[in-house]
């Protein structure tokens, strides 16, 4: 059942709930009526996630790879290793990786001046080169600030502290989504709404699998 439910998330549209819930109404509208909730950026910042120009700023400082005798002492290691593999995997040679780190420094200089990163990254939708070095640096960023949030794996049981996440918009979210529903009906929940993401984290899916397999000890 819980591999049900977290099947059903990824096959939504992915994301973004408004970040403040009326307390109330919303209770008596989600057992009437299909609802549809727009989850956006705003909705991560309450779990420690870099929004707007915070992520922009992360992902500049990653992609500031710079080398001396060799040896890196700028930017994100891995972000270089995985660009190194790219260029091994496609046969290509060391002035390929060398134009790939320059498109590394062109976005780590421009970034900053884009409204958003799909901004930036739509505003360069010819350069393959560029949307594969920022997208490369958006998952490294973004896995980075999912091992740091409130919703991070703990220990070994492969599950986020609840003590972190009960004071934010995610609980209060669950409260809504789950009133009414017994466990007998759980598998159907998602009929009743639906979860339009526009963030690059799982936040949202993460919580709800693990939230609802607890709660109604599935």
């Amino acid at each position: 059942r819980k591999q049900q439910l977290a099947t059903h998330l990824h096959r939504r549209p992915k994301d973004l709930c408004s970040h403040s819930l009326p307390p109330k109404e919303p209770y008596k509208r989600m057992s009437n009526s299909h609802m549809t909730f727009i989850v956006g950026a705003g909705a991560s910042a309450e779990v420690d996630l870099p929004v707007g120009g915070e992520l922009k700023n992360k992902i500049a400082e990653a992609l500031d790879i710079q080398f001396e005798y060799f040896n890196q002492i700028k930017g994100d290691l891995r972000i270089t290793q995985a660009l190194r593999d790219y260029v091994k995997i496609n046969g290509a040679n060391q002035s390929d990786l060398e134009n790939l780190l320059r498109k590394c420094r062109h976005i780590r200089d421009n970034i900053k001046y884009a409204r958003s990163i799909d901004h930036y990254l739509d505003a360069h939708r010819d350069d393959a080169e560029v949307v594969l070095c920022c997208k490369i640096a958006i998952a490294k960023t973004i896995l980075d600030a999912e091992s740091n949030s409130r919703l991070r794996i703990v220990g070994h049981n492969n599950k986020y502290n609840d003590d972190l996440v009960v004071g934010t918009w995610y609980n209060l979210f669950f409260q809504m989504i789950t009133s009414g529903v017994s466990k007998s009906q759980v598998n159907s929940i998602f009929d009743r709404f639906n979860i339009i993401s526009f963030n690059y984290e799982r936040c949202i899916e993460h919580f709800l699998v693990q939230r609802l397999c607890e709660y109604y000890d599935i």
